[in-house]
């Protein structure tokens, strides 16, 4: 995947119901699982440990319902649509 180029995408995203519950990096892990999950190519940062690229909104405080968080990724030849609809299978 190195050689590829990669966009920078911008996902908004809801925290209500019994997600407004779910911990900053508890939330942070299950977006990038359901990434994962869903087939989609990921940039990873270089070194010894790889991690995704990836970047979140600040967090709401703990059991406070959210209509807009942010994250951003960047992810190569990937079509959103598809990503979007394999990623909330895995989502609350």
């Amino acid at each position: 995947i190195n050689n590829q180029n990669f966009e920078r995408i911008i996902f908004k995203y809801k925290k209500l119901k019994t997600a407004q519950f779910l911990g900053h990096i508890d939330n942070q892990n299950l977006i990038v699982r359901a990434l994962i999950r869903s087939g989609a190519k990921l940039k990873y940062s270089e070194g010894f440990k790889p991690k995704p690229k990836i970047s979140f909104s600040p967090p709401p405080p703990f059991g406070v319902e959210s209509y807009e968080e942010y994250f951003e990724v960047y992810l190569a030849n990937s079509d959103i649509h598809t990503i979007l609809h394999s990623m909330n299978k895995y989502l609350p």
